[in-house]
């Protein structure tokens, strides 16, 4: 009996050994209530009228986050998946527009208007975009330099626009956080 256990145990052994793993494992939990994409960064949409651009930036930094980033399109793709089904978080404006939560895109004081200067609030490079047709653009003496969701012409898209940081009270419905 013994030499078949210590055949048996020689025998898993081989097995686990040839099919081991070596990738190693992704550690990064994520908070309660967000989602892991490939990238390992959890994120993370939070409905929350009324919340300006700058105040939206401070709750995502106070629990550990940060207003999202986006650098590619299958990661636009996957934030505006967080969002597209939840008409909770879009705003229809006057002109038929769709107005959507906060991202992480900001246009600094002093940059050429209306397309200059723009960044990531975590300083990644700012190569990616998704501009709805016409965007980035100020209305008028506007200043314009704060990055939303939008659709042009209807409720949800996942096209971007520049808008104002407190922009009219309706119109800030929420935000997505991202943690790396």
């Amino acid at each position: 009996m013994a030499k078949v256990s210590f055949n048996l145990g020689l025998f898993i052994l081989l097995v686990t050994a040839c099919s081991k793993d070596t990738t190693p494992p992704d550690t990064t939990t994520c908070p309660a209530g967000t989602v892991k994409w490939t990238n390992g960064h959890c994120y993370e949409a939070i409905l929350a009228p009324g919340l300006t651009w700058d105040q939206s930036k401070a709750e995502c930094e106070a629990h550990g986050g940060h207003l999202v980033t986006i650098t590619s399109a299958e990661e636009n793709t996957f934030v505006f998946s967080l969002v597209s089904s939840d008409s909770a978080f879009w705003y229809l404006d006057g002109f038929g527009n769709g107005l959507g939560p906060w991202l992480g895109g900001y246009q600094p004081a002093g940059s050429q208007e209306p397309d200059g200067g723009w960044r990531w609030v975590t300083d990644e490079p700012f190569v990616y975009t998704n501009w709805e047709t016409d965007q980035p653009g100020n209305i008028g003496a506007i200043d314009q330099n704060r990055l939303r969701f939008f659709k042009a012409g209807g409720l949800i898209g996942d096209r971007w626009d520049d808008c104002e940081p407190d922009n009219p009270l309706e119109h800030r419905l929420g935000y997505i956080c991202e943690y790396d």
